[in-house]
């Protein structure tokens, strides 16, 4: 037989009236370390080529809302606004049809081929740009960790309510 005094059970209850506000403040912080952490991954490991910067540089995570609680992993903005179109792919990767390219000013366009020599041609089929996922794959790789994280903060919630 298990017994409780009224000092047990006012303990107890006080603990149960803490633990919402332990829990809310600790799933805010689980969910900024989160999205922190899937921000830092995307910049990582990327397959586009950075020519200035911008783009990865623009790559943040972030709690968006506590009342429901919604975190953000985000790319773009005023220096990146190409991010969307790296990210998602454009052409036929985006679902339209390739188009052509033709000279406006010169009489053939000219490009460096595979073998390292110049190409020259009246007009040009582009697909356009294959995608590269690299905001949802961080998401992806970090989905271990993130559930560790929450769980740590769970824990460390009880602690702060006194349970």
């Amino acid at each position: 037989m298990i017994q409780l005094s009224d000092n047990d059970l006012v303990r107890l209850v006080k603990a149960f009236e803490k633990m919402p506000k332990a829990t809310r403040r600790q799933m805010v912080l689980a969910m900024k370390i989160a999205t922190r952490d899937a921000a830092t991954v995307a910049r990582a490991k990327h397959n586009f080529i950075s020519r200035s910067g911008a783009l990865e540089s623009s790559i943040q995570g972030g709690v968006v809302s506590e009342h429901p609680l919604v975190g953000e992993v985000r790319a773009g903005g005023a220096r990146a606004k190409h991010a969307r179109f790296v990210h998602d792919g454009t052409g036929v990767y985006a679902g339209h049809e390739p188009w052509v390219i033709r000279p406006v000013n010169k009489k053939r366009l000219r490009w460096v081929g595979t073998n390292g020599r110049f190409v020259f041609a009246k007009s040009a089929r582009h697909f356009g740009q294959r995608p590269d996922p690299f905001l949802a794959n961080a998401v992806e790789s970090t989905k271990q960790l993130r559930q560790m994280v929450f769980l740590s903060k769970i824990r460390q919630a009880e602690k702060e309510a006194g349970l």
